[in-house]
This record gives C-alpha cells, sequence and structure tokens, in this order.
C-alpha cells in the first residue's frame, strides 16, 4: 500500500532529474511512489523519466502536453496520487531525501496536517532572487500577521484529505507554496 506520494514538478529539468530521481530511490522503500509531472518542456526530460520508469517500478511519469505551470502540475500530481500523504519535492537537486523523510516523519510522530521544509541560511539559494524573496517574505508575514518561516519552500507535505479540498484554489502558474502556507494558516490546521 503506497503511504506517501511524493510529486516532482518539472519543466526543462534534463540537467538533474536523474540525479534527483536516483538518490530519492536511495532513501526510499515500498510505502513510496514518485510522480513526475513533465509540465511541457522543450528539453528530454521526459525521455529521462520515461527510461528510469522502466528500471523503477514507483516511479510514474504523466506529461503535460504544453506547459501549464508549476501550480498544474501540483495539481495533476495530487489528482494521480495513490498515498495518503502528498509530498512536493523541486526536481533540480536542491532538496535532500534524508530532509523529506524527516517531514513525513514528524508529520507521523506529531498527527500533523501538513509540514514545510524550512530552508536555513546554509540551504541552497539562487543568488539572484535573495533581495525579491526577502521582501515578499516582510509581506507575507505582514498579511499573515505571524511569521511563516519558509512560506514558499518547495518540499513540503500535506495528509491527501486535507490538501484535496483546497486544489481548486490553487494558482495555475506560481504561487501555489504560498497559497498553500496560508491557507493551512487561515483554516488553523496543524
Amino acid at each position: 500500500m503506497i503511504k506517501v506520494s511524493v510529486i516532482i514538478p518539472a519543466y526543462n529539468e534534463a540537467m538533474g532529474i536523474r540525479d534527483t530521481l536516483v538518490e530519492l530511490e536511495e532513501f526510499l522503500n515500498e510505502d513510496f511512489e514518485i510522480l513526475v509531472i513533465e509540465d511541457g518542456g522543450e528539453d528530454n526530460t521526459y525521455e529521462i523519466v520515461d527510461e528510469l520508469t522502466k528500471e523503477y517500478s514507483n516511479i510514474r511519469c504523466i506529461r503535460h502536453r504544453r506547459n501549464k505551470g508549476y501550480g498544474s502540475a501540483i495539481v495533476t500530481g495530487c489528482r494521480h496520487a495513490n498515498g495518503n500523504i502528498i509530498a512536493w519535492y523541486d526536481a533540480d537537486g536542491q532538496h535532500r531525501p534524508e530532509d523529506l523523510l524527516a517531514i513525513i516523519s514528524k508529520m507521523e510522530k506529531e498527527d500533523l496536517d501538513y509540514c514545510i521544509g524550512i530552508r536555513t541560511k546554509d540551504s541552497y539559494q539562487d543568488k539572484s532572487r535573495i533581495i525579491g524573496k526577502s521582501i515578499l517574505k516582510r509581506v507575507v508575514n505582514f498579511l499573515a500577521k505571524e511569521p511563516m518561516a519558509d512560506f514558499n519552500s518547495g518540499m513540503r507535505a500535506f495528509r491527501k484529505e486535507v490538501l484535496i479540498r483546497y486544489i481548486n484554489l490553487l494558482p495555475r502558474r506560481f504561487g501555489a507554496s504560498t497559497v498553500t502556507s496560508f491557507i493551512m494558516q487561515e483554516e488553523n490546521y496543524v
């Protein structure tokens, strides 16, 4: 029985997707499935993942014929997920599988509805986005009326029945991470 569905949105991720998936495979067991949502990219991401599905039975690849956006990839993944927990994971190798397992473990031990991975100062950051993210963080924390440590982290997990209730509220392009952070806070999920 699948316990956790790991959704990986992938748009033009040929450079890192193989390493990301193989690394995840080393850590995960038969309780996990990996759903790569190839979002209409222009490189050979789909072919790479399709080849890996022949080697690893718990990897599935779902393809959008055209680019629909990060949020749409998340929605597609949620609709195809078999697990009771849905986790989001980035395709570019910036996350560590052990951190994903820590999030899942925390959810189970503390009976949480969701859990968001919080990046530290030592975590990977795209240098060109630091100023913009800093400004956005201030705006989000002001609107939320309480601090949100990492409202747009790409590594997060939800109980499926909780996330599915709000799936139609997710923006189709960008912002799905921020929107789910607000929803979980506003609806008092723990």
